[in-house]
């Protein structure tokens, strides 16, 4: 039996992880940046922020896992990228439902939970906790 390909739960959904920011990053620097899967990196590392913020992954977990993702050779960051300006393009994703992101977060390795409740300030921890030193 084929898989639906607009399932939004399951095997779907963890394939999802990290594609919210990853389309917002591509959007915001008109697709010159960042090839498809190096801004989903980028999606995946605020996944596990705001996975830990929402208290759904341990910080040793985010910890691990963000180890991992940040010795891979992507392009950094760019400058200027907030989580204000995130939030217009996330707006246009097909996960906003009701006036609400649906961000696909992680319990553990492999096991993802859809959080509606991501709020402006989220964002900001997310980011904060990615760029501790800070970031324009």
């Amino acid at each position: 039996m084929a898989r639906d390909e607009f399932d939004k739960k399951g095997l779907r959904e963890v394939l999802n992880f990290g594609h919210t920011v990853g389309h917002a990053l591509e959007n915001l620097t008109g697709y010159k940046v960042f090839q498809h899967g190096e801004a989903v990196i980028w999606g995946m590392r605020f996944g596990l922020a705001l996975s830990e913020i929402k208290g759904h992954l341990a910080p040793g977990q985010r910890a691990l896992v963000d180890g991992f993702l940040k010795n891979i050779s992507v392009p950094g960051w760019p400058k200027g990228i907030t989580p204000h300006r995130l939030m217009g393009p996330i707006s246009k994703d097909k996960k906003f439902r009701n006036g609400k992101v649906h961000f696909v977060l992680l319990r553990s390795v492999g096991r993802t939970v859809s959080d509606a409740s991501v709020t402006a300030g989220d964002m900001s921890k997310a980011f904060h906790l990615l760029f501790p030193g800070g970031r324009s």
